[in-house]
């Protein structure tokens, strides 16, 4: 595998804790990474595989509806994944469409890989884990939302479900394609941003904006 490919692996959130002794062990593990043309559907409703999938290089568009109704309800960038909350549910469907929004290089690691590295390394698990109850704890702020105004509300839900275990929110795309992605303007998302650090929702150190305690447990 590639340097640049290992180093955007081991900033994923799921090796992280291991070595690099460690990590190098583990690359006999790994299937070579697959190739995905601009446009190319990458999961459907229909086709899909129980394998968590991890962007090497590229982007691609996460989008939700039926037919020519879709809403575009995220973009994931090198080092993110996707695949995580279905890898050991037994629904014959996917939730969402994935659709590569350029030439994009994507890791799969199947249900069978990823049980065989997590019994070798249980920080892996725990990795895991953790990334689950994020998602618990983004429902949880979804439905505390609920009083919130429409843009504030779609803000800090994105907040709450795109953080890292130490409560900073990750934007990985421009302000621009934020204000796309959650279907608002620009400026109703900096008023936004202003508003939850005013009510103490969130909080700005430099260029950077972390969940407060209260809000960052679920």
């Amino acid at each position: 595998m590639e340097d640049c490919n290992q180093q955007i692996l081991q900033q994923s959130f799921l090796f992280q804790g291991l070595s690099k002794e460690e990590f190098q062990e583990l690359l006999v593990y790994f299937p070579s990474p697959e190739v995905f043309a601009k446009g190319e559907i990458i999961y459907s409703r229909s086709h899909f595989r129980k394998a968590i999938g991890i962007i090497l290089c590229g982007a691609a568009q996460v989008t939700c509806g039926n037919g020519t109704s879709q809403i575009l309800v995220n973009q994931i960038v090198p080092g993110n994944i996707f695949g995580a909350t279905t890898l050991f549910e037994e629904q014959n469907y996917y939730v969402n469409e994935i659709k590569a929004e350029k030439a994009t290089t994507i890791l799969f690691l199947s249900q069978q890989t990823l049980t065989l590295i997590m019994k070798k390394y249980y920080i892996i698990a725990e990795n895991y884990i953790r990334f689950l109850s994020n998602g618990v704890r983004f429902f949880n702020h979804k439905i505390a939302g609920f009083a919130l105004g429409s843009s504030h509300q779609k803000v800090a839900m994105y907040c709450a479900q795109h953080c890292d275990s130490q409560g900073r929110v990750q934007f990985s795309q421009s302000m621009v394609s934020l204000a796309k992605i959650l279907h608002i303007a620009r400026s109703s998302l900096y008023r936004s941003l202003s508003e939850l650090v005013k009510t103490g929702f969130l909080r700005k150190e430099g260029n950077y904006y972390y969940m407060q305690n209260d809000s960052f447990h679920p």
